[in-house]
């Protein structure tokens, strides 16, 4: 597993989107459509359990239908994961403490960087997150990173 830190780049993907050049862009989703299917399904694995984890931990009771949304698409990425790859139940919970700070104290999850950037997701809604994540799933194929680091 190739292991690259999520949490230094989650702020600024939050804001541009995935990185990329001459893609065309679906911009209600703010997915790559040319994207080969499993394109970038391990980069948005690490940014939405880790927005989940901070909705969770540092803005618990609040955003209710967004942050139901956030576990909706965490599920749906486990899912496609297990799918379409070798992944174990216990590669997910590994990849998770280590790229999306499951699990770690708050001090260390409720930090400027983690939750300016679930503010900003959290202000485009839970309809546009639900289509972003039926554009990143919607064809099988081995998840890789992507471009989007």
């Amino acid at each position: 597993m190739q292991v690259k830190t999520i949490a230094l780049v989650l702020l600024a993907l939050s804001v541009t989107g995935c990185a990329g050049v001459d893609h065309e862009r679906d911009t209600a989703g703010g997915m790559w459509l040319d994207a080969k299917p499993g394109e970038g399904v391990i980069c948005a694995m690490g940014i939405y359990n880790a927005m989940a984890e901070v909705g969770r931990r540092c803005f618990a009771g609040q955003d209710k239908e967004y942050q139901t949304e956030l576990i909706r698409a965490v599920n749906r990425i486990d899912r496609y994961v297990l799918s379409n790859s070798n992944w174990t139940d216990a590669d997910l919970a590994k990849f998770k403490r280590e790229q999306a700070r499951v699990g770690e104290p708050s001090d260390l999850v409720c930090v400027a960087e983690m939750t300016d950037m679930y503010l900003h997701s959290s202000k485009q809604g839970a309809p546009r997150l639900r289509k972003t994540i039926d554009v990143l799933l919607t064809r099988p194929g081995p998840p890789t990173w992507g471009d989007c680091l």
